[in-house]
């Protein structure tokens, strides 16, 4: 009965969490199946009583590829979308898109672009989760995020994407994942906002910081900040979209 409880407390401690369960209905003589049934990870949390409903939670996945580096935000609870790419070295660029979503949990492919990336996500304090490269290929080795892609997304997203190899990739990458994490949330996903660094005023971490937009000084909490005085929303979804408005303006 306490479950939710503690999985939470947990999970914001940035463990994962595996929950395994019966599978097969006990019988004299024989053991009882039992098997992974839901995996809780930071970035992949649905259930509103474990989140912070006035807080968008996103998983990010980012990959690195050739001289870019591809970014899908993805919000679990409202099945949205962000999508955009940044020099591979642009770490300041990479810092203000953080800033602007805060992401739970950064999903980044196992190679050997990726680790400088990882090092300097870590040190930044983000959670960071490790995509092996077996991982993202079905059982004989054909990628099937593919089939996801046509099948949940319209002709002008998959032409976008065909276009920029980049983004496929990192979509794949999210796909994967969730496939692994939280499957029942791939079907829900059904449209791709994709958007450039420029089309929202810069805020770096130390402006958010010194501003104190949407964290206070003190203890880092949402009292005495400019959010604060402004939030009249009477629903927690009018909260996440008006954080939104103050970290994308």
């Amino acid at each position: 009965h306490a479950i939710k409880h503690y999985i939470t407390k947990l999970v914001r401690g940035g463990f994962k969490v595996a929950l395994c369960d019966q599978l097969s209905q006990p019988k004299p003589g024989t053991v009882v199946d039992r098997g992974v049934t839901q995996v809780f990870t930071p970035g992949t949390l649905t259930d509103e009583s474990m989140l912070d409903t006035k807080t968008a939670s996103y998983l990010l996945s980012l990959y690195p590829y050739e001289d870019k580096l591809g970014l899908v935000f993805g919000e679990l609870l409202t099945a949205q979308l962000f999508a955009t790419s940044l020099a591979v070295d642009a770490y300041r660029g990479l810092e203000s898109e953080l800033c602007r979503f805060f992401p739970d949990e950064i999903v980044v492919p196992d190679n050997k672009e990726a680790a400088p990336i990882v090092s300097h996500l870590k040190k930044q304090g983000f959670q960071v989760s490790v995509m092996p490269q077996h991982e993202q290929h079905d059982e004989v080795g054909i990628p099937v995020a593919s089939a996801w892609l046509e099948k949940q997304f319209n002709p002008h997203t998959l032409t976008i994407l065909q276009q920029q190899p980049l983004l496929s990739h990192t979509m794949q990458l999210m796909y994967y994942y969730l496939h692994r994490a939280q499957s029942a949330s791939l079907s829900q996903f059904s449209s791709v906002q994709f958007y450039h660094p420029h089309d929202y005023l810069f805020l770096d971490s130390a402006t958010q910081r010194n501003l104190e937009i949407v964290k206070n000084n003190q203890d880092g909490g949402r009292i005495n900040t400019l959010l604060s005085v402004i939030d009249h929303a009477q629903t927690a979804m009018g909260s996440r979209t008006v954080r939104k408005w103050l970290t994308r303006p």
